[in-house]
């Protein structure tokens, strides 16, 4: 009988790489680099290790829902090439019906179950509807969301929240209050359904927290008369920079950044948020290798 890892791998060995290539390709000549096709790849490594978690805990994952899962956490932000606004599920899931309609290679036992998750992964109505049972915890509509809620924690969180907020041209000293709403309504959503992974839910709880403790200071010192150049503001202006400057590559940023800067705060979070960065590395390679 075949593992949730064996059945991860073989998925994986079939379709992570013709995905990753058609969404690389959806957002090539875009500037978007934090919903771009890395932003999926990493949804995608969130979600394996969630359900990875779910079957150590003795929930059972099928060969069907690790299908479903993969398809979706590739297409859930393409809509976004049209839609910057919270509604750009419904153009995802348009994208997504595309790609089956030119892969009827591709079968799930419900298409529909797969489209629904795409187009309201980022419902805040259907998000916040609590599980209450093991069959709750593990439909693609949960996975998929919570492995995108994932992504907007620790430093890359920070990154991805600014990006797409300054996009939207919120207003830079509402940013952050608006940023700390939305991500307390994502920790609340994994934490009321996976709390019971009890280790795995810790070291999320870590990473919400740091993405949690990096807005509420920036809020702090944007609200201050004398702002603290060494500091959360000194990076908030780094990052607004390079959205501005519509570079598509964060990796030059960062090397840029650590090779020049002289605050230890500035350095302090580069480094993590390349090593944060660098998490898909192992599956490009393996993308690079099929």
């Amino acid at each position: 009988m075949s593992t949730l890892s064996d059945i991860i791998i073989q998925v994986e060995k079939e379709w992570l790489k013709p995905l990753y290539l058609h969404v690389d390709g959806l957002f090539s000549g875009t500037n978007l680099p934090s919903h771009d096709a890395e932003h999926h790849l990493r949804v995608w490594v969130h979600c394996r290790e969630l359900m990875l978690e779910l079957e150590k805990a003795g929930v059972p994952i099928d060969e069907d829902t690790v299908k479903q899962s993969l398809m979706a956490c590739f297409f859930h932000d393409t809509g976004l090439l049209k839609d910057l606004g919270e509604n750009h599920g419904a153009e995802s899931r348009l994208l997504c019906r595309l790609y089956l309609a030119d892969h009827p290679e591709f079968t799930v036992k419900n298409t529909e179950s797969l489209l629904h998750a795409i187009e309201k992964h980022d419902d805040k109505s259907e998000k916040s509807i609590e599980a209450n049972n093991i069959e709750e915890v593990k439909t693609t509509h949960r996975l998929i969301t919570t492995a995108d809620d994932l992504d907007a924690f620790g430093y890359i969180g920070v990154f991805r929240y600014l990006e797409i907020y300054i996009k939207r041209k919120v207003d830079t000293y509402q940013i952050p209050s608006k940023i700390i709403s939305n991500l307390k309504g994502r920790f609340n959503n994994f934490w009321q359904s996976y709390s019971f992974l009890q280790q795995y839910a810790q070291t999320q709880k870590i990473r919400y927290s740091q993405t949690l403790g990096f807005f509420a200071n920036l809020d702090a010192q944007l609200s201050a008369k004398n702002q603290i150049p060494n500091g959360h503001v000194e990076v908030f202006n780094i990052l607004f920079g390079f959205v501005a400057s519509r570079q598509t590559d964060l990796t030059p940023l960062i090397a840029e950044v650590l090779e020049t800067s002289t605050s230890d705060f500035v350095l302090t979070f580069f480094k993590r948020l390349k090593y944060e960065n660098e998490t898909t590395a192992s599956l490009k390679h393996l993308i690079s290798r099929q």
